[in-house]
């Protein structure tokens, strides 16, 4: 049971930049950068783990479990629309 948990935990930090990456291009027609894409997409799991593993003190007690799959895929959306090319007027 343990070992499900641990690789359900890992998976949902490399998975979450792949939801991101999919549900920006499937619900957004906005371009980015690609050349900070590498970036967003290594910067979204670190703060996902850190987020993780200072959840208990920080949010008194509470310990997040599968559900950082759709934290770090926010994470990455988030990332992605801020580093989004600025429409030319």
């Amino acid at each position: 049971d343990s070992v499900i948990n641990e690789l359900f935990s890992i998976a949902g930090l490399t998975y979450g930049p792949l939801l991101g990456l999919f549900s920006l291009g499937m619900f957004t027609k906005i371009k980015v950068k690609d050349s900070l894409i590498p970036i967003v997409v290594i910067v979204a799991p670190v703060l996902s783990y850190l987020l993780k593993v200072n959840s208990v003190d920080w949010f008194n007690g509470y310990q997040f479990g599968f559900e950082l799959l759709i934290v770090n895929g926010l994470l990455t959306f988030i990332g992605l629309w801020l580093i989004r090319e600025k429409k030319s007027s």
